[in-house]
Parts: C-alpha cells; structure tokens; sequence
C-alpha cells in the first residue's frame, strides 16, 4: 500500500471514531470456543438464549452448554436445527426476534437537546484519546492518539478548524496536525505533508464526525440515565443498520478528497455521554467496531476491521474558544491521481 494511502486512511479512521453508541455484552471467544459476557461479568449457560450480538436489535437463538459455551456444527440440539454459526434455524431460516430496547423518555428528552444545541454550536474545543485495533490482510496493529480539537465559526463566513496532537503506531510515536483555512484541508503525518481543496461546507462536514452528539436519534435505543458525582450518565445502544447508511454518507466527502473508495459497516457500537449540573455536556465515551472496504486506485480492495475506544473531555464551547492556525508553507497539493 502507498506510503500515502496508509497515512490517509489513519486519517479516515479517526475522523469516524467520534460517532455516538452504549452498553452491551460481547461475544468472546477463547481455546474451548465461543461465549457471550454480558455487561455485568455473567455469561448465558445451559440452555437457549436469545442474543442480539450486534446490537441492530434484532437477535438470533443460540444454545450455550452448562459451561457457557455455544454449541456449533452439531447440526441439532433438542431437535432443533442450527446452523454452522450456531444460530437456530428453521427451513434454512434462521430465526430472529425484535430485542430493541425502549428508551428512558427523560433520558431520551436530554439527549434530544443535547443534540440540538450541537447543530447550532458555533465553537467547541475538546481533548481527545483513543485506542484503535486495525486487522487487515491477517496482520494486526495497534495505534494510540492524543489530540486537541478546536472549531470556531461554523455558521460564519471565517470558519476555522484545528486538530493537533500525537499518534503512536506499534509504538512509534508521531506528531499529528490537520487544519482547514482559506479553502484547504491541511494534513501533516508521517512525514507527509498535505492539502486539499475543500469548500466550508465540506470542511464542515468532516469535522462534524469528530463532534459530540453527532447520533442519529432515530438509531438510539436502551437509553438509559443515572446520577454518578453531581452528574448525569447517559447509556444507550446505536442500531447498526441504520448507523451504516448516515456514516457512509458522512464520510463520503473524505473518501473523495482522497481519492478513494470507501464502505463502511458497524458492527457494534456502544458508548455513554456525561452531563454536568447544568445539562452541558461535558464528556463522551465510545466504543466502535466496524469494517471498512477501501478500493485504491490500481488496487485489489482491501477490507480492514476496526475496533476503537474513544473518550472526550469537552473543554469549552461558545466564544470563550481560540482557534490559532498554523503555517501552510511546504504542503503539497493533492490532486485526484495522488501525490
């Protein structure tokens, strides 16, 4: 893969780990099979259970031994048919029941505007980390990033928009910087140094991921709310079908500007917003699972698994942020065949 493609799609990914999602238990898999934990430790055993092990609310029935295993390949149990993934099925069917969870209407009344003040913010400044695990072609890496993020001007003609701070790749550490100003997208990574002609609206709307609150409402199911210090945590589960065709359509802008063709597919995403006194919202964790095909120019297409944890300390918003631009001297243009 080109030197600059790889940094490129490093890019990609992180502009996509800030989408919202919440709590639910993961299948597991260890030398004696596969498990499912559940939020809380526990784990399905000794007979059926229904699992919505993707979260899209919709689960399939599995039978999991007195050990807490699933059974797989048996062909049946109990006179049931499964399949070769140990789903229930009938006919060849497999079989599936709603599971969507309802939402706390409080929870969900906050949550609504939470999100409404978010599409009239006109300026944030956030402090972001994250671990991603990257699977791709049977290799595995690991990259770690530290970043601030400041927006100001979103509804004005003197949009500015900054992102700075480290990434570690296997353990190598670089300095990472991505900026927008007078009708470019800047990008300093790995030793690459790029930019982009971008309008305000597309700029926009590629910093718009990396922004809290940014959740499809009409995805958001088992939202939950507690008190924990002073302060109120939202949980909730994101239904992935739906998640897939907005971040598909969010991040086409970004698979243009670099030239390549991108499909995305969440496959779990989970997560929970943290709201002072004062109903502000101050904070964000996120996990994310998800696949990614990227077709690169005079390449086979390549499809690269994800899983990131994210969290977010917002640190201001309104106009008590500064944004302060960095220089644009010795960045490359990149056109539509690459650099």
């Amino acid at each position: 893969m080109k030197k600059w493609t790889r940094a490129l799609l490093l890019t990609a990914a992180m502009t996509l780990a800030f989408s919202a999602p919440a709590f639910a238990g993961e299948w597991q898999k260890d030398g004696q099979g596969w498990w499912y934990r559940e939020d809380d430790g526990s784990y399905p055993a000794g007979g059926w259970y229904w699992i919505d092990g993707d979260h899209d609310g919709t689960a399939e029935c599995y039978y999991f031994t007195d050990s807490g295993y699933m059974a797989e390949n048996l062909g049946k149990i109990e006179g049931y048919t499964i399949d070769n993934n140990g789903a229930w099925t009938v006919d060849g069917v497999v079989q599936t029941k709603d599971v969507t969870e309802p939402n706390d209407p409080e929870a969900f009344a906050l949550l609504t505007k939470l999100v409404q003040e978010n599409e009239n913010l006109d300026a944030f400044d956030a402090d972001v980390k994250m671990t991603m695990t990257i699977n791709a072609s049977g290799e595995t890496g690991t990259m770690e990033m530290n970043v601030n993020m400041k927006e100001k001007g979103a509804y004005g003609d003197d949009f500015e928009y900054v992102m700075d701070g480290t990434m570690s790749v296997d353990g190598e550490v670089t300095p990472i910087l991505t900026f927008y100003k007078d009708g470019y997208t800047y990008t300093d990574m790995m030793g690459l140094k790029i930019k982009q002609k971008t309008t305000v609206d597309e700029a926009m709307r590629q910093s718009a991921n990396l922004e809290a609150g940014a959740a499809e409402l009409s995805a958001v199911n088992g939202l939950k709310m507690r008190e924990e210090g002073g302060k109120k945590i939202l949980t909730y589960n994101m239904n992935g079908a739906k998640m897939n065709a907005t971040l598909n359509e969010s991040s086409g802008a970004l698979a243009e500007m670099m030239g390549l063709g991108m499909d995305y597919k969440i496959k779990n995403a989970h997560g929970e917003y943290t709201v002072d006194a004062n109903n502000k919202l101050v904070g964000e964790k996120a996990y994310i699972e998800m696949d990614m095909t990227m077709e690169v120019p005079d390449e086979d297409p390549v499809t690269i698994g994800y899983v990131m944890d994210v969290e977010i300390a917002i640190n201001k918003t309104g106009k008590s942020v500064k944004v302060s631009l960095p220089s644009t001297d010795g960045y490359e243009e990149l056109s539509e065949e690459g650099l």
